[in-house]
């Protein structure tokens, strides 16, 4: 009686399985496709991000940019004292209202010669190399260092480290990150279901009726039906 029930068992997961099978191979198959496409996208965005914050963080040097080059073409930067008064006037909410702090160093020994607001941390360590602005922003901080070189100040060995508040690069480049993340989802999820639809009309109900009227599946179905038969 075990014998039979256990043939019978077989033979009923077996009927199952055939009504279950292209459900199941068809999401399994769309699902590896899913995850590969999200995969290969994930390593496409990672320089796209890096490319769009290097993009807004440019525009931010551009503004304040234009201003010191303004500071620069009056004059205003012949002592360190005047050239500081001068930015000072310029970190108001009317000029750039970004600006945070600001050091004025010399470029040689990076000796501190004014300073106001918040500290920055970048171009001012004497390890760094004289005459070279350093200036980047790591991508969601939301803080952003940007470096004068004496070149771009007309000369002379003052270096200038303006220190900005960079919460609007970072709200930036989240609202950038996620309209590419809807747009990929949009599309892993299409390709997804025209995979599943593809594979069950073109190759799954064509191979699947092969592998049901196979001759070992025939043999071990008239089998079991033999048993049961026998049995009753």
């Amino acid at each position: 009686m075990n014998r039979l029930a256990s043939h019978v068992h077989s033979w009923w997961r077996e009927v199952v399985a055939g009504v279950d099978l292209k459900a199941r191979l068809s999401r399994r198959i769309s699902f590896w496709i899913f995850l590969n496409f999200i995969l290969v996208e994930a390593l496409v965005l990672i320089p796209s991000v890096m490319r769009q914050a290097e993009r807004l963080e440019q525009q931010m040097r551009a503004l304040t940019n234009a201003k010191v080059e303004w500071i620069v073409a009056k004059g205003l930067n012949a002592t360190a004292t005047e050239l500081l008064t001068a930015i000072e006037e310029l970190a108001s909410p009317a000029m750039v209202n970004t600006i945070r702090g600001v050091s004025l160093l010399t470029d040689s020994s990076r000796l501190v010669l004014g300073s106001f607001g918040e500290a920055p941390t970048t171009g001012i360590k004497p390890s760094q190399a004289a005459g070279k602005a350093s200036s980047s922003w790591i991508p969601f901080s939301t803080r952003y260092d940007a470096v004068w070189s004496p070149q771009e100040l007309g000369g002379g060995d003052l270096r200038l480290v303006i220190r900005h508040d960079a919460s609007g690069l970072q709200a930036g480049l989240i609202r950038y990150v996620g309209k590419i993340l809807l747009i990929v989802l949009g599309i892993a999820l299409f390709l997804t279901f025209a995979t599943m639809f593809i594979l069950d009309r073109l190759v799954i109900s064509r191979v699947l009726p092969c592998v049901s009227n196979s001759p070992w599946r025939a043999a071990h179905s008239s089998k079991t039906v033999r048993l049961i038969r026998q049995k009753s």
